[in-house]
C-alpha cells in the first residue's frame, strides 16, 4: 500500500476528507485519487482553502469527464470558487478545450467572454485557434473585446486576418477598434 508523506496509507489520509481540521482535510486531498470523492467533499466542503485544494487537485487529474462539473461552478456566486474553477479548466489544458469551445458558443454573452478569459491561460494552438474562429461569428461587440483582449496576449501573426476583418465589422465601436489596434501590434502584424 503506498504510503504519503507523513507515513501513513493513502487510503487512511484520504478518509480524512471528512476530518473536522481544515488542515487534515487539506492533506487528505492531497492524496486522494477519486475525483468523485473530491467532487462530493467539494459540494459539503465550507473552508475556501480546502475547496481551492480541491480544485487545484481535480485540475491536474487526467479524468476526462471533470470539464462539464468544472464549468458549471462557473455560475456560482462565490467568486473565490469560480475562480479556482477557472484555474482547474485552465490547469486541464487541452482537456478542456471542447467544453470551453461549447461555453464559447453558448447563448450567454457572460459565458462566452468567461470561456475566451479561460482559453487566454491554454498554451497551444488549438485554444488560440478557438479564440481566432470565433471571431467571424461574434456578434456581441462585449464577447469580441475579450476575444481580442485574449489573443492579444496568446495570438500570432496568423490571427491577422481575422482581427482585420472584425475591424471591418465593428468600425463604429472605438474601444473594439483600438483594441484590435493594439492586438495587431502585439502580434507584430500591425499594418
Amino acid at each position: 500500500m503506498p504510503l504519503t508523506r507523513a507515513g501513513r496509507p493513502r487510503a487512511a489520509r484520504s478518509q480524512a476528507l471528512d476530518h473536522p481540521d481544515p488542515v487534515q482535510r487539506r492533506l487528505a486531498v492531497a492524496d486522494c485519487l477519486s475525483a468523485e470523492a473530491l467532487l462530493g467533499r467539494l459540494d459539503a466542503e465550507g473552508d475556501a482553502g480546502v475547496r481551492h485544494a480541491i480544485l487545484t487537485r481535480l485540475g491536474a487529474m487526467p479524468e476526462a469527464d471533470l470539464e462539464s462539473r468544472l464549468i458549471a461552478l462557473l455560475a456560482t456566486e462565490d467568486v473565490a470558487l469560480r475562480q479556482d474553477a477557472v484555474l482547474a479548466l485552465r490547469r486541464r489544458g487541452e482537456a478542456s478545450l471542447p467544453a470551453l469551445q461549447a461555453l464559447l458558443a453558448g447563448p450567454d454573452p457572460a459565458r462566452r467572454i468567461l470561456a475566451a478569459h479561460i482559453l487566454e491561460g491554454i498554451p497551444g494552438a488549438r485554444a488560440r485557434a478557438a479564440l481566432a474562429g470565433r471571431l467571424p461569428v461574434e456578434e456581441d461587440a462585449a464577447v469580441c473585446l475579450a476575444l481580442v483582449e485574449a489573443l492579444t496576449q496568446i495570438g500570432t501573426p496568423e490571427d491577422a486576418p481575422a482581427l482585420r476583418a472584425l475591424h471591418a465589422r465593428f468600425r463604429e465601436e472605438p474601444c473594439l477598434t483600438f483594441a484590435i489596434s493594439f492586438a495587431l501590434d502585439e502580434i507584430g502584424a500591425a499594418a
